[in-house]
């Protein structure tokens, strides 16, 4: 049961209730994160400290204790002094849950009391607390949060037994010349003096297939692309806030339009190639992927219309691991291009946006382009101030410079990315920036959640708030484009790189499946399923996976190229320097393919230039191949498979052959055999006929 506002008939919280000098007490000052009851705020309204009205906060306390608690007291508690710098926001946000930070408001009839918490219970709170009880009035960020203080069987004390804690920005209004009779009211904050935000809503995820080509973990991929899932809420974030970009990895897209099509598997070869699979045909797992991603798809395409997209590389590629791999970029812009044709009156920029926002020299070197890239200002080494300008380059790389504190969120104990421990965090970095107003772009967290994207967008429309289309908010700044000079990279971004042998095996499987789809060219798509595959495999959202994913696809590629097969005799024999021997190739695939039939041995036997070979599906061919020798003896002669560029795949085929012409010197004795023969029988010629004419 909840009950606001109860009476705890102890003495100590008795009088602080009784005595109006002690409207505020002190919170505890040794919260750690092993506090028996666990607090977190799901929402608060407002999400900024107004003159007057009420702010009014919801969440859940869990009971992770053995034991009963009993007789819960809910209160809000408020920061002793305004936070105005960013620096002073990212220090809070880092700082020891059990540091005093406010004091805590136990005016009666500003908390609530729940009567008990089971081991293991979860039990919702409401707490509402009148602006008038929050006795702040400087402009800043103040500390706010919950403090739960219950009782076991041992009793109670004045600590804390559990807290979550946030961020809640106070923004003066400007003053302003009294309203004349029958003149419209203005506005609260005129719009020079609102502090313009950009936000960048990330469609990032994790693709990873099956060795045939398949999504894998439709499952998981029904309840994000669903409306209550990750990647469904961004989406409806995206339409609550139509100024917002999209960052968008077409990876992600290109997945699900596969699951739309029924997940079909896309590297194999087969008679029948119908992407268009039948919803009823389909197990239940993946129809149900096939709606949510269709629904999704939908969506997507109706926001394309509307807002700006950020195109990343296909896959995301984690460039800062990535290098002399421009070859690898380049093919994953030229499949974003494909991906992206499907929103054909979209405002499309190419960028790169580095997870987290911080990159390498390696990350700057490797595009072949001229994409924008997105970089947090906790990047950039040189010194920063809430004044600094959105729009920055290094080098010849233009960039923009994102809020890396906003995109860090909030303060511990609590969950840093809640969707309110976020929100606060945004509205924080605005409200320090405002009395300057210095445009801000952020960039959500790649893993981000929103949860209830109106609620979310709804705490961002503030008076003072400003929300902005990306590239306007940038150029709004009137100080030249800042040069950044230097970078700062972490020792964990470094460690976390996609190392270099996935983008080797990445190859690999692109080199497979460019080489079956030359071979068999019915099997539309194979190479640019092992594309899609090993792009996906060397982004960011890859980074910690090994290499067994793309390793598989290579294999199972390699196992469909392996079905043309070589058979030979197990010897051969030629009796003169040239003649013939025969090889069987057999395509044992459901589609045609065409191949050519190539053989070597040693400088002794010399083979002539094979014809390329169309084999259809299932049917064998025998090849006879012209040799030419000089040598006698046994010569090993190596028959192998290439596609029609020459490129060999496959198994192949080894045989003797065994040359026993008949020499050159024996040759000559016959030859010069005949000659004396011939001569001996022109000599007994010429004698006869003298005898004759003699004896006539």
């Amino acid at each position: 049961m909840l009950r606001r506002g109860r009476f705890i008939a102890s003495v100590g919280l008795l009088v602080a209730a009784l005595a109006p000098q002690a409207a505020m007490a002190a919170p505890r000052s040794t919260t750690t994160a092993a506090d028996p009851l666990a607090v977190t705020i799901d929402s608060m309204t407002p999400s900024a400290l107004k003159p007057s009205g009420t702010v009014t906060v919801t969440g859940t306390i869990t009971n992770t204790d053995d034991d009963e608690w009993t007789t819960v007291n809910v209160y809000t508690f408020i920061g002793w002094a305004p936070m105005t710098t960013s620096s002073q926001l990212a220090e809070a946000a880092a700082s020891d849950p059990a540091t005093p930070v406010g004091s805590r408001v136990i005016t009666l009839g500003d908390f609530s009391t729940i009567d008990a918490i089971e081991p293991g219970q979860t039990v919702p709170y409401t707490v509402t607390v009148p602006r008038a009880d929050l006795p702040v009035s400087t402009p800043g960020v103040y500390w706010f949060g919950i403090q739960a203080l219950g009782q076991t069987e041992e009793g109670r004390d004045t600590l804390a037994d559990g807290q979550a804690r946030t961020f809640l920005p106070l923004v003066a209004a400007p003053a302003r010349e009294p309203v004349k009779k029958h003149h419209k009211k203005k506005p609260l904050f005129p719009l020079a003096q609102r502090e313009k935000v950009a936000l960048v809503v990330p469609i990032r995820a994790r693709v990873e297939h099956e060795p045939d080509g398949t999504i894998a973990g439709v499952s998981d991929w029904t309840t994000s692309l669903s409306h209550a899932g990750r990647l469904g809420s961004l989406l409806d974030l995206a339409t609550a806030i139509p100024s917002s970009a999209l960052l968008i990895d077409p990876a992600v897209v290109g997945a699900a339009q596969q699951l739309a099509n029924g997940n079909p598997a896309l590297l194999t070869v087969t008679a029948d190639d119908d992407s268009d699979t039948d919803s009823d045909a389909l197990d239940s797992d993946t129809a149900a992927a096939q709606s949510a991603a269709s629904e999704w798809l939908d969506k997507l395409t109706t926001l394309a219309a509307t807002h700006e997209l950020l195109e990343l590389p296909f896959g995301d590629m984690d460039l800062t691991g990535a290098d002399d791999q421009s070859g690898l970029y380049a093919a994953a812009r030229a499949r974003s291009l494909a991906v992206f044709d499907r929103f054909p009156n979209a405002h499309i920029t190419q960028v790169n946006a580095p997870t987290g926002g911080v990159v390498n020299a390696t990350g700057l070197r490797v595009p072949t382009d001229d994409a924008l890239t997105l970089l947090s200002d906790t990047a950039i080494a040189d010194d920063l101030t809430e004044t600094t300008p959105v729009r920055a380059r290094i080098g010849a790389t233009p960039l923009i410079v994102t809020s890396g504190g906003a995109a860090e969120g909030g303060p511990g104990p609590d969950d840093p990315l809640s969707p309110v421990a976020l929100r606060q965090r945004i509205l924080s970095e605005a409200a320090v920036r405002q009395p300057t107003q210095t445009p801000m772009v952020v960039v959500l967290p790649d893993d981000f959640a929103v949860g209830n994207a109106t609620s979310f967008a709804d705490g961002l429309h503030l008076p003072w708030v400003r929300l902005g289309d990306l590239f306007a908010v940038a150029d709004s700044q009137p100080e030249a484009t800042r040069v950044v000079q230097n970078l700062t990279y972490p020792d964990v971004a470094d460690d976390a790189e996609v190392p270099a042998e996935a983008y080797a095996a990445a190859q690999r499987l692109i080199d497979a499946g460019t080489q079956l789809q030359d071979v068999v060219p019915d099997a539309s798509g194979v190479a640019t399923a092992a594309l899609d595959t090993a792009l996906s495999s060397v982004g960011y959202e890859a980074r910690g996976l090994d290499t067994s994913e793309v390793d598989a696809a290579t294999s199972a590629v390699r196992s469909l190229l392996d079905q043309i097969s070589i058979s030979v005799s197990p010897a051969v024999t030629l009796s003169s320097d040239s003649g013939h021997f025969s090889a069987v190739v057999t395509n044992g695939l459901d589609q045609p393919a065409s191949v050519q039939l190539q053989a070597v041995s040693d400088a002794a036997i010399a083979f002539a230039e094979p014809s390329a070979l169309k084999l259809g599906a299932h049917e064998r061919a025998t090849v006879l191949l012209a040799a030419r020798a000089d040598r006698n003896g046994v010569h090993v002669v190596r028959l192998y498979l290439t596609d029609t560029n020459g490129r060999e795949f496959g198994t192949e085929a080894v045989l003797p052959v065994r040359v026993a012409q008949v020499s050159r010197v024996i040759w000559a004795f016959i030859i010069a055999g005949v000659a004396l023969l011939a001569v001996a029988i022109a000599v007994r010629l010429l004698r006869r006929i003298r005898r004759a004419r003699s004896a006539s």
